[in-house]
């Protein structure tokens, strides 16, 4: 039985209110921006999206398409691209999404098609979304130099925050193209220097301070076990030591994390088999060429009249069909040896909600709006993950105050800090944040089970928030 003295409604009332009289503060800090560097940004990008459209409305296909239905193709108009491809060029879609079985017409599917064009309209669409999207909204809300985003509390239903005006929360780091244009705008103060503090897998280990599954424990105490190598090979036939940097990203992004967060075997494959085309194996060799070659034992689904039974059978994995039956068993792997403990919590907290109507996360924050399954088992991790960094940057917050630092915070994204750090003071924010976000914060909630690591990036002195690096921190 849990023993530990849950935090409780009034507790989290507290935490909201403490946490936006936090967030304002860090609103009122405001990033800096280098707005000469975004219009010149903007202008470049203008440039070479307005070539990239002559180029792809001069293409054959594009001729065609004017000369039927009387005007310009769209480029942006996913409905109008799925046509033109899928229609009148006569392709197969890579996968279709939704319950309407809409042909996918987004990067990954599109890179899939045998189409010498694809790479530039998908350029195309990246360029325009950095100019509109995200330099525009730069260049619009800053003022004398600085943005002061909006930081909400009350508008997200797992109690997660929100921002606005610009959201500091969006800006893109995963193409690192695109990344490297957005992120060189935000600079520090004269003199100073960027410094993030990451929460280290913050909803893997909120997540089991619910379930506490004894395998899921192991993985995180251990460092020398990692879930996501081993999820990877599992997935790609692979044993641990050929899992490289990519291969795992593929095993986290593409199965392990949509499994946390209640997506099935069907679906994950996909993703996975996308995926495959662009990895390699350390000897070069293509992962699809590894599949292959790969024989194992699945179950292979066999139509009886009205019903689907599944049999025994072994298959090479060489297409998108025997590579999803060969997830489905890793799945099974997944959640029957690997996760018993988590996934049988699942189901207790599911019922839990259907009798209640409501469930209390960890943090005293209650959820009784409609949910379906996966809103229910999800939204307690998300909520009470990011109540830990919103219970940090209160007390950082408090300690800059109350010590008279010039380092501020200036921005925050879930799972993460941003400050604006004068280097003189640099060790003591370290020190300091590490205390905070990490026993400090276990002693004030005696629920959390496991070490919450902290993880930290820093960019040179007057170098932007594109340039940190990743910084060792004292244990």
């Amino acid at each position: 039985m849990d023993m530990v003295v849950k935090p409780t409604q009034e507790t989290a009332y507290e935490l909201l209110h403490r946490g936006a009289i936090a967030l304002s503060d860090i609103s009122s800090n405001g990033v800096r921006v280098d707005t000469e560097y975004c219009e010149r940004a903007f202008t470049e990008l203008t440039g070479e999206i307005e070539d990239l459209e002559d180029e792809l409305h001069a293409l054959p296909e594009m001729k065609e398409w004017r000369r039927v239905k009387g005007r310009k193709l769209d480029l942006g108009t996913n409905d109008q691209v799925a046509e033109l491809l899928y229609d009148r060029m006569g392709l197969d879609p890579a996968r279709k999404t939704g319950l309407a079985q809409k042909r996918a017409v987004d990067a990954d599917s599109l890179m899939q098609l045998d189409v010498e064009w694809i790479p530039r309209l998908i350029r195309w669409r990246r360029l325009g979304k950095a100019r509109d999207t995200y330099l525009s909204s730069i260049l619009r809300e800053a003022v004398d130099g600085y943005l002061h985003p909006l930081f909400k509390l009350h508008t997200v239903p797992t109690f997660r925050s929100s921002c606005s005006n610009p959201n500091f929360q969006n800006m893109p780091i995963r193409n690192p193209e695109i990344g490297r244009i957005i992120r060189s705008a935000i600079i520090p103060r004269p003199g100073r220097q960027i410094l993030e503090l990451d929460y280290s897998g913050a909803e893997v280990r909120v997540a089991a301070c619910y379930h506490k599954d004894p395998g899921m424990i192991r993985y995180i105490l251990d460092p020398s076990k990692d879930m996501h190598r081993d999820s990877a090979g599992d997935c790609y036939v692979l044993p641990p030591e050929l899992v490289d940097k990519h291969i795992r990203f593929s095993g986290k992004n593409d199965f392990v994390f949509p499994e946390f967060y209640g997506s099935y075997w069907a679906n994950v494959a996909q993703s996975l088999w996308t995926s495959s085309a662009k990895l390699e194996i350390r000897d070069g060799e293509n992962m699809r060429d590894h599949l292959a070659r790969q024989r194992v034992r699945v179950q292979i689904p066999r139509p009886r009249g009205d019903r689907t039974s599944w049999e025994w059978g072994t298959v090479h994995l060489d297409g998108p069909e025997p590579f999803s039956w060969h997830i489905r068993m890793v799945e099974k792997k997944f959640w029957g040896e690997r996760f018993p403990v988590y996934a049988r919590w699942k189901e207790d907290w599911w019922d839990g909600y259907l009798k209640r109507g409501y469930i209390d996360m960890k943090t005293g924050f209650r959820c009784s709006s409609v949910m379906g399954r996966n809103d229910c088992i999800n939204y307690p991790v998300q909520g009470a993950a990011f109540h830990c960094l919103l219970q940090s940057a209160i007390d950082l917050n408090d300690w800059l105050l109350y010590n008279k630092l010039d380092t501020v915070i200036i921005g925050q994204i879930h799972d993460s800090l941003v400050l604006d750090v004068v280097p003189a003071e640099l060790d003591d924010v370290l020190e300091a944040a590490v205390r905070t976000m990490g026993p400090e914060l276990r002693e004030k909630w005696p629920w959390i089970i496991v070490p919450m690591e902290v993880e930290a990036d820093l960019a040179p002195v007057d170098r932007s928030w594109h340039e940190k690096k990743e910084i060792k921190l004292a244990a």
